[in-house]
Formats: C-alpha cells, sequence, structure tokens
C-alpha cells in the first residue's frame, strides 16, 4: 500500500485575506436581520403584516444574487478572480449604506437587492481557494472559511441588534436631532460599510491573482497570437509540426496485423519522442504531449513503421528519424541506445493509409480546448458538475427550512408542540449553536476529511440527517416533564444539527470545485451559489407556510409535519445526487486527470513492451531459419 500524500503547506497570506473578506461578508448578510423587522415597521408606519413584508425585504437579497451568482463566477474566469471579489466588496459597501439611509420601505427592497446584484463573492471566493489548495490541504482551507462565515453569523445579528435606534438607547453619546436620530438605522450599517472598505483595502493590497489563473491568461494569449497564423503546414520549412499522442495511439491500433505477429495491433508508448522525415528533410521533435486544437489540418499519407529495436523504455535517448530509400514516405523510426535488429525487408513493412493530423504551426502547443470554456449544456450534463450542485442545493433548502422553523418551534407554546421560549431564550440556543459550529470547523473537520475524504462525509451527513429530522421535535415532550431535560435534549440536537451540517456543507462546496478545472470553476461555483440563493430566498417562504399550517392543525403530532418533509427531501438529495457522485471526487478534477493519463501510460508501456517483445522472437526465428 502507497504512502499518503503529504499535506501540502496552506497558503497563509492569501487564506487570511480571503477569510477577512469572507468575515465581512458574513457580517453584513446577518447584521441585517434584527434590523428588518424594526425598519419595516417604521417605514411603513404599521405593524400590519410585519411578517409579510419583512420576509419579501429579507428574501430581496437572495433572489439577486440568484439571478447574478452566475455571472459573478463567470467574469472571474475572463477577467481573474481578485478584480471581482474586489468590486464585490465595494459593492456591498455601498448598497449596506444605501440600506442605512433607506427613506422608504421601496427603497430599503431596491438596496437589498442590489447589494445581491453586486456581490457574488461567496461563489468566487471558493473558486480562488480551490486554486490555491490542493486535495491535501483544501478540507484545512474550506474550513477555515466556513469558520469566519460562522464568527460573522455570530458577531452580525449581536452588533445590529445593539447599533440600532442609538439615539434612543444611548442617548448620552448619540443626540436626537443628529445624523443618528434621523437614520436610527444608519450606524450598524456604516459600520458594516467601514469593515468592507477595510477588507477591500487589504484584498487591493495584500492578495495576488491566482497563478492558475495567470497561467491560463497567458495561455490564451499565446493560442490567440497563434491562431493568427495560417493554419498550412509547409513541409520545407523549419516549422514544427506536432502530433497528438491520442492520434498516434489510435492510428497504431488501427494497423493491420502484421505479417508473422501474434498480435492483431500496434500499441506505442505515449512519452517518447517520435520524428517525422520527409525524403531527407528532417523535421523537429514531435510533441507528444501537447493536445491537438480542433482547427489541425488532415493530410492523407501512408505512414511507414519502422520498428527496429526489441522494447521501447522510458529512460530512451530519444527518438531520431531515420531517412528512408524509398521517395515520399515519412517513417517513424523508434531508436535506442540498444542493439538494432535486422531490419524488415522494405516489402515486408506495413504500409498504411490514414489521416495524419497535424498542428497548426505556432498554434501546436496550446489547444482550443484549454482556452476554451465549453457550452454550458455541456457543463450541465458533466456528472460530477451536476451532482455536486444538485447535492450542494438539496443541502441549502433543507437547512434553510429547519434554520427558518427552529426560532417559531422554541417561541410556540407547548400545547402546539413547542417550547414557550422567550427571544433571550432563542438567542442562547442559536449562540451556543454558532459555537459548536466554531468549534467544530476548527478541531474536527480538517482530520475527518483527511482521514475518510469529503465524499465519504457528504454521504455520512445525509444519513445523518434522514433519521435526525423527525426526531428534533421531541424536545417538546421533555419540557412538560422537566425544563432541564427539555435544554440537554435540544442542545444535543442543536449540536448534532451543527456539527453534521458543518461538515455537510464544507464537504459538498470542496466537491463542487473539485468538480471543474480552472477554466471554468468560477462559472461552477457560480451556478451552485445562485442555486443555493434560490433555496434562500424560497426556504423561508415555504417553510414559514408549511410551519404555520401545522401548527394550527388539529391532528396529532402536527409539529412534526415539517421535519418528516425536510427529511423526505434529503431523502431525495441523497438518491438522485449524493449516491451518484463519482468516486474521484475526492480530489480535483486536474489530479484525477493527471492520474488517468499516469495510468493509460503505463498500461500503453506495458502493451508497448510485449508487442517488442513478440517481434523480437519473430525476427529471432527468420534468422536462424
Amino acid at each position: 500500500m502507497s504512502a499518503k500524500k503529504p499535506q501540502t503547506p496552506v497558503p497563509m497570506r492569501e487564506l487570511v485575506v480571503l477569510a477577512s473578506m469572507n468575515l465581512s461578508e458574513a457580517f453584513q448578510g446577518n447584521l441585517v436581520w434584527p434590523v428588518i423587522p424594526f425598519m419595516v415597521e417604521d417605514l411603513r408606519g404599521t405593524k400590519e403584516d410585519l411578517g409579510y413584508y419583512s420576509g419579501i425585504l429579507g428574501c430581496a437579497f437572495s433572489l439577486a444574487q440568484f439571478c447574478s451568482s452566475f455571472w459573478w463566477g463567470k467574469m472571474s474566469d475572463l477577467y481573474g478572480r481578485r478584480p471581482i471579489l474586489l468590486c464585490g466588496l465595494l459593492g456591498s459597501m455601498i448598497s449596506i449604506l444605501m440600506f442605512g439611509f433607506s427613506p422608504t420601505y421601496a427603497f430599503a427592497v431596491f438596496s437589498r437587492a442590489l447589494c445581491g446584484f453586486l456581490n457574488g463573492n461567496l461563489g468566487v471566493s471558493k473558486s480562488y481557494l480551490g486554486e490555491i489548495t490542493d486535495s491535501t490541504n483544501r478540507p484545512v482551507a474550506f474550513s477555515v472559511l466556513n469558520f469566519t462565515w460562522g464568527l460573522g453569523s455570530i458577531v452580525g445579528p449581536i452588533a445590529g441588534g445593539f447599533l440600532i435606534q442609538p439615539a434612543e438607547r444611548y442617548p448620552s453619546v448619540f443626540a436626537a436631532d443628529g445624523l443618528f436620530g434621523a437614520e436610527p438605522y444608519l450606524l450598524p450599517c456604516l459600520v458594516s460599510g467601514v469593515i468592507s472598505f477595510s477588507a477591500v483595502a487589504f484584498g487591493y493590497f495584500m492578495l495576488p491573482e491566482t497563478k492558475k489563473w495567470l497561467a491560463l491568461k497567458e495561455k490564451k494569449v499565446e493560442y490567440k497570437r497563434a491562431s493568427t497564423i495560417s493554419p498550412i503546414m509547409d513541409i520545407e520549412t523549419d516549422s514544427v509540426p506536432k502530433v497528438h499522442s491520442n492520434w498516434l495511439h489510435l492510428v497504431l491500433n488501427k494497423l493491420p496485423k502484421t505479417k508473422g505477429s501474434s498480435k492483431g495491433y500496434f500499441k506505442v508508448h505515449s512519452t517518447p519522442e517520435l520524428s517525422i522525415t520527409e525524403d531527407d528533410q528532417d523535421l523537429d521533435q514531435v510533441d507528444m504531449a501537447s493536445p491537438l486544437p480542433r482547427s489541425a489540418t488532415k493530410l492523407r499519407t501512408p505512414i511507414h513503421l519502422r520498428l527496429s529495436h526489441s522494447k521501447l523504455e522510458r529512460q530512451n535517448e530519444g527518438e531520431i528519424a531515420q531517412p528512408t530509400a524509398k521517395g515520399n514516405k515519412p517513417r517513424f523510426t523508434p531508436q535506442t541506445s540498444r542493439d538494432l535488429l535486422p531490419e524488415l525487408d522494405d516489402a515486408e513493412e506495413p504500409v498504411v493509409e490514414t489521416e495524419l493530423l497535424v498542428h497548426e504551426p505556432e498554434a501546436a502547443a496550446i489547444s482550443q480546448d484549454e482556452v476554451k470554456a465549453p457550452p454550458a449544456k455541456e457543463l450541465i450534463r458533466d456528472p460530477a458538475i451536476l451532482t455536486s450542485i444538485g447535492a450542494y442545493g438539496t443541502f441549502a433548502l433543507m437547512y434553510i427550512f429547519f434554520d427558518e422553523s427552529f426560532p417559531l418551534y422554541c417561541k410556540a407554546s407547548v400545547e402546539s408542540g413547542g417550547l414557550a421560549f422567550s427571544s433571550q431564550q432563542i438567542g442562547m440556543a442559536m449562540t451556543a449553536g454558532g459555537i459548536f459550529l466554531i468549534l467544530f470547523q476548527i478541531f474536527f473537520f480538517p482530520s475527518l476529511a483527511k482521514r475518510f475524504g469529503v465524499l465519504q462525509l457528504i454521504r455520512w451527513s445525509y444519513l445523518l440527517l434522514i433519521p435526525f429530522f423527525p426526531i428534533f421535535p421531541l424536545s417538546s415532550f421533555f419540557m412538560s416533564v422537566s425544563e432541564v431535560m427539555a435544554w440537554i435534549y435540544l442542545l444535543f440536537t442543536v449540536l448534532i444539527k451543527v456539527s453534521v451540517g458543518a461538515m455537510g456543507f464544507t464537504a459538498v462546496n470542496i466537491s463542487v470545485s473539485n468538480s471543474s478545472n480552472s477554466l471554468t470553476l468560477g462559472t461552477i461555483n457560480g451556478v451552485g451559489q445562485s442555486v443555493a440563493s434560490l433555496a434562500r430566498a424560497l426556504g423561508p417562504y415555504l417553510g414559514g407556510t408549511i410551519w404555520a399550517w401545522s401548527i394550527d392543525s388539529t391532528f396529532p403530532m402536527h409539529q412534526f409535519v415539517l421535519y418528516f418533509i425536510i427529511s423526505l427531501i434529503t431523502i431525495l438529495g441523497y438518491v438522485f445526487f449524493v449516491k451518484r457522485m463519482p468516486t474521484w471526487l475526492d480530489q480535483s478534477r486536474e489530479e484525477m486527470e493527471k492520474k488517468q493519463v499516469t495510468v493509460e501510460l503505463q498500461q500503453v508501456d506495458e502493451t508497448t513492451s510485449k508487442v517488442f517483445d513478440d517481434l523480437e522472437k519473430k525476427l529471432g526465428r527468420r534468422e536462424r531459419v
């Protein structure tokens, strides 16, 4: 059994800057929740339909982000991760200040929607993180990202609740006829704006662009420059024709059975470099590693293979091209330091009529597939991308259902199946959940991911949550016996919910990043964020409606209805998405493809050795005869 790959050091500078940006986003996103009910009441001048209008204001951000996250992700693929992250923070800063100055309810809704439109940073930050890490340190980096989000989720609501209406609450500090007396909701928004500006400045001076994106940009520039050259190849020039290794492999596989050989097909090693000769004109060596662009020229050319050694070795001294005695027939002549075997007679040389694919002279080193993103239809059909995004969206939907219903369940009377908690008790339970989240992200998730892999953690999360949701409301039965027992059971369920949720969310975020390469990573994370935003927009309305209907019903155990529905969503997500996730998602697509190439090369090497062994035996027998 091979030793595990050692962990790559985490890029701390980039991670710290990215964490500060994420903390700013989390702080602002959660700061508004305690502000919204009071702002809606003041701007509308009535408490009538307060919940309805608060819900519209609350979901405006998520609906707008659903529409824009894909495009922000795509722009990060085109223009870089760094500028999009900085633009998103600037958009957040401007929109939160507009929200604090809102003169009307409609303007408040517009400012929250604008914030969602101008900010797709959550998906872009995952793309950035995916490009600066590998499979060995990615769990640690994503844990830090989720830790900062959890920290912002705790601090944000506290700041929002304490800083609204400062002239009324802290008259000794803020005058009633001053700015904060006229704008009672500006102070928390101003604090958030200052934090966002600090994150922008920090990122501008300290956050570099990712090396992978810069390398991809250089490839695009080189390919664009090379594509302007005529694709016609002049055999007489010193241009370098490139032959694609896959083409060579396929062509040689299709060769007819050689006279006297026991093998039906030839297979050639993919790593050596072969040269083509045209009469006595020696062209440069053929690059076997570079992929083939779609604009390759096709030539009908007879190919002569001169098999002149017994084995093709990886440690060869390089392939050289031998001129042929017969006219215009290029030969592939692998030659090593070993003694050459007797050559076959010319009449026995296999001649094949086939299509020779030749690169454009300058664009040969870079294929179009390396610099041009595939169509959206191809991305959606990809099993790894589809299942990862589906699992992420399902996870977001079932947790937004639960999070929306949690305070409603705690507030409901014991007779109706709730806990009859006060707002302070609800806050204590949610704060405990935040503490559990931080501890789990720091001390447990990285080691679990390293030992079992992110795919296994996703499966465990779904399987654990299927029975968890239906048993959660049992705490109301304990309340009728003892409040202490109810609290113990509630905190236990909160611990399970937060730990499993942190494990599942972090793992599924890693799988989304793993499912794509740098060419489309921002787009894929943008799609994932759009799906999650849609769940966050619709979840509160649907979850609240189902809870309100069930709590008003008279049938027994009505408080369990919503949680059985959430459990059903979990089952569907597991069957349709999690169970079908490819097993290689524990690593990135690029790492998986490299391993595939290595395995294929080993297989080709083994087959090539057998072919030349057989040829050596045949030639030896002929000499004896």
